[in-house]
């Protein structure tokens, strides 16, 4: 919308002096993300009495910064995570404060971390596994007859492209202007909040530009995990992911494909899930299948919200399919895909394709991504993120994927009758 146009929608506010605060001039347009909440904004600022407004931004600020006002605040903190997830004890001072580190220095760390932690050898194979599973899917797209021509071309054409960047970025973010004090802790917060603000402001009306790695809850380099990009068509796998026991150059085959390359597949998927196609190549937003491939993805992923809404996490609380359909969808491409891999890798490596300790190379595999999504919750945890995130728990995870590999079957001997399994009707074929 027109700037004009949102001013409009919030005539309690100058939106005018609001962007002159943070040294900004308005824009001629400007994405309106969420319509509805200005709104009630407004209406907000015109019923509650001015008094009631500060008193509220004034509890807002405390809670934003309690956790760094001394001990005497850390009961009332206990006693809103009791609340909230209910656990009543905090973690040790210690690995708070490493969180508040990731928070607000994260490349500064990740930087320390990777020149002491992470090496040249371990980066390039795990690039040469992140070539490998592209290769598995880019054959898996061939074989995938609900796609129709088109989409299949196109489908190939943004796999081909897909970007990615393992262990750290080329460039890292320069913080050495941040004045810190050693004994202003919260100026010190408030300097890195400025500092972090005023860089985003700084891309307003520049060239776009993908800063790598700065994401601090999905891709710092210390933090384990992976991520998919949909507007870049590119993923990241952080530095601190490629270790034990997800990965390690020295790792039996058949376990660190089934850990990291399911991870690499998994995030690879998501680029051609029911979020992923409304990207296309070169992440611009726009719907590359036809309705026909639509209909055709969303019967397969109607499998897996059947399979989730039938999983009982708790006694009296099943799993959310819907919610957690797109992530399932994710696992399922992810560990067929690092199998897949892990069968031509051992066709170019017979010497490794061996029993160890009585177990195949697909049950060490299969056992590698079960063991992976081992977890340990309180009930009060499990029900706070059960509403809200779109992961199914580890102890579905471990399991529910492998049901829809025939190869997990043959791998484990598992007939029809076993809890393990799944009618081939019902198991997933989208990718």
């Amino acid at each position: 919308v027109t700037f004009a146009a949102l001013q409009a929608d919030i005539p309690e506010l100058d939106l005018t002096a609001l962007l002159a605060g943070l040294g900004m001039k308005p824009p001629e347009r400007i994405i309106k993300s969420e319509p509805r909440y200005l709104a009630v904004l407004g209406k907000v600022l015109r019923e509650r009495p001015i008094e009631q407004i500060r008193d509220y931004l004034k509890v807002k600020l405390i809670n934003r910064f309690k956790p760094y006002l001394g001990s005497r605040f850390e009961a009332v903190i206990a006693d809103q995570q009791k609340i909230l997830v209910g656990v009543d004890k905090l973690p040790p001072r210690e690995e708070r404060v490493q969180n508040e580190l990731k928070m607000f220095l994260g490349h500064p760390v990740s930087r320390l971390y990777v020149e002491r932690f992470f090496d040249d050898e371990t980066r390039a194979k795990s690039a040469d596994m992140v070539g490998r599973v592209k290769d598995a899917f880019l054959a898996r797209i061939e074989t995938r007859d609900w796609l129709t021509d088109a989409t299949r071309a196109a489908a190939k054409d943004k796999l081909e492209k897909l970007t990615f960047e393992v262990g750290y970025p080329q460039t890292w973010i320069d913080m050495s202007k941040v004045e810190v004090r050693p004994d202003d802790l919260i100026g010190n917060i408030q300097r890195l909040i400025a500092f972090d603000v005023k860089r985003s402001l700084d891309k307003f009306d520049a060239p776009v530009e993908h800063e790598s790695f700065a994401n601090v809850q999905a891709t710092l380099p210390i933090i384990v995990n992976a991520a998919y990009d949909p507007s870049i068509n590119g993923f990241e796998v952080p530095a601190a992911i490629l270790q034990p026991p997800a990965f390690e150059v020295e790792l039996d085959a058949p376990v660190y494909f089934c850990r990291l390359g399911a991870v690499l597949g998994h995030e690879m998927t998501h680029g051609f899930d029911s979020r992923g196609r409304q990207y296309d190549a070169l992440g611009n937003l726009r719907d590359w299948w036809t309705p026909e491939d639509t209909a055709a993805f969303t019967r397969e992923a109607e499998k897996l919200v059947e399979q989730a809404n039938a999983y009982e996490v708790l006694p009296g609380l099943t799993l959310n399919g819907a919610l957690t359909v797109t992530e399932n969808m994710a696992d399922v491409g992810g560990i067929t895909l690092a199998y897949a891999a892990l069968k031509d890798y051992l066709a170019e490596n017979p010497e490794e394709n061996v029993e160890i300790d009585g177990f195949s190379p697909a049950q060490r595999c299969f056992l590698a991504w079960a063991q992976f999504w081992g977890m340990k919750s309180t009930d009060g945890v499990i029900r706070s993120v059960f509403m809200s995130d779109e992961h199914a728990p580890g102890m579905y995870r471990s399991v529910a994927a492998l049901k829809h590999v025939d190869d997990f079957y043959t791998a484990f001997d598992i007939t029809e009758g076993d809890p393990e399994w799944l009618a081939p009707e019902k198991r997933v074929r989208a990718w």
